[in-house]
């Protein structure tokens, strides 16, 4: 499973603010002229409804946005934090989240399944063989103690994670089988 952790669904933000348009674009001749044009009228505001998880991959969101490239497009995100991918579907689904990012689970798998027009158009995290995308934390006192070194020595502890209805329990659990 080269991709597994990092099949993380993201809907661009640009894709969904730019859906459409609602009759004939017009075109500029390139040059200074077209570039004075461009900068003296600003472009249509749009605010799109963004789920996010939180995760290390939903930073380039954040990092636009403090940048102003999204308000150089004239879009405005209003940003909402969900538990797990699982979460958005039904909000995707009824229409009131626009964009919607996190991982590969089965509420994805079912929407797709019903017919839900979804559409996937980028990965925003990436597991390369060799390299993980997602992460085990253990406790500083199991750590320092050297209780917890290895996926081997997760034997008979307690281990959390966001959602059995989540890739990342699939992998946990594959890994976990290879070491017990």
């Amino acid at each position: 499973m080269r991709r597994g952790g990092g099949l993380v669904i993201a809907v661009t933000l640009l894709s969904a603010a730019c859906g459409g348009t609602s009759g004939p674009v017009a075109t500029q001749p390139a040059g200074a002229a077209s570039a004075t044009v461009a900068a003296a009228t600003p472009p249509p505001q749009v605010t799109v409804k963004v789920g996010y998880i939180g995760l290390l991959s939903d930073a380039g969101i954040f990092i636009a946005q403090d940048k102003g490239y999204f308000a150089a497009e004239g879009i405005t995100n209003e940003l909402t934090k969900f538990t797990t991918a699982a979460d958005e579907m039904p909000l995707l689904a009824a229409g009131q989240l626009d964009v919607g990012s996190g991982g590969f689970n089965p509420a994805l798998v079912n929407g797709v399944a019903q017919g839900l027009p979804l559409r996937l158009v980028a990965d925003k995290g990436s597991g390369p063989k060799g390299q993980g995308f997602n992460v085990l934390l253990a406790r500083k006192d199991h750590f320092d103690s050297g209780a917890i070194k290895t996926l081997a020595d997760l034997k008979g502890k307690t281990v959390a994670i966001e959602s059995m209805a989540s890739v990342v329990a699939y992998q946990l659990d594959r890994a976990l089988a290879k070491v017990n």
